[in-house]
């Protein structure tokens, strides 16, 4: 995960992994650190790539950094519909 940025093509997407990665993370899973958060960003003039270790399909890679052109996030467990919130707004109540 230390050598790009990965995107999916649905919210959902991005959900499954963020609860993966939070299932199989180590260190206790209340800790701050073990949160699930999912950042949303525009993918516009990036270079994507399909990530080759994905078996689900619309599973995407950028090997660069990428700019927080508007970012929003969603943190926690989820149920039902996320709420977006801008990521600055996060931040400061942390």
């Amino acid at each position: 995960c230390d050598t790009a940025v990965f995107f999916t093509k649905t919210w959902r997407g991005a959900i499954w992994w963020a609860q993966t990665a939070h299932l199989r993370s180590r260190g206790r899973r209340d800790g701050r650190h073990r949160t699930p958060a999912i950042i949303r960003l525009p993918a516009n003039g990036l270079a994507l790539e399909p990530d080759p270790r994905a078996a689900a399909p619309g599973c995407l890679m950028v090997r660069s950094s990428v700019p927080l052109a508007d970012p929003h996030v969603i943190l926690g467990k989820l149920s039902g519909f996320p709420s977006w919130r801008p990521l600055a707004e996060v931040l400061a109540t942390k």
